[in-house]
């Protein structure tokens, strides 16, 4: 055998082989991701913030210095960036996180827009609105699946 041909076995055994550890590389930064995000929203300061915003009554006119608000604000703004951008799966938010995610939105939506409309900003706490959407979407598609079994169930035992 000519010893341009093991050079190019060699080559290509290589390329694969970096492939390999470049994808495994990446899908373990993934799961760091996750575990990072995790870790962070049950951090004990944390679920005290959320539990602060929980109890407010946000309206047009509310203090835009809330600290507490823009914590959580740009906490999911930060997350929902990752996930709009594929650093994170989408799914780490369905469930009981995904639930809180809406809740906090909804909590905060006049928190957000007074913000923007002082900062003229109309990007601030975009990709929490985006990350809303997304699970609110969801959550529809799901609750519209179980409508419909649950009628074909009651029609099959009518």
């Amino acid at each position: 055998m000519d010893i341009n041909l093991y050079m190019s076995i060699i080559g290509g055994v290589t390329g694969v082989t970096g492939m390999i550890i470049s994808f495994l590389g990446i899908r373990r930064n993934r799961y760091e991701s996750i575990h990072e995000y995790l870790t962070q929203i049950d951090d004990k300061e944390f679920i005290e913030t959320r539990r602060k915003v929980y109890s407010k009554d946000y309206n047009e006119n509310c203090n835009i210095s809330d600290e507490d608000a823009a914590r959580v604000v740009n906490f999911f703004h930060h997350w929902g960036i990752l996930a709009k951008k594929n650093y994170i799966p989408i799914w780490i938010f369905y469930g009981a996180s995904g639930n809180g995610v809406c809740r906090l939105y909804e909590k905060t939506q006049p928190y957000i827009e007074a913000r923007r409309k002082k900062d003229n900003d109309e990007q601030y706490g975009e990709y929490f609105g985006w990350l809303y959407k997304k699970l609110k979407k969801r959550k529809n598609r799901w609750f519209i699946r179980v409508l419909n079994k649950t009628s074909q169930l009651i029609h099959i035992n009518k």
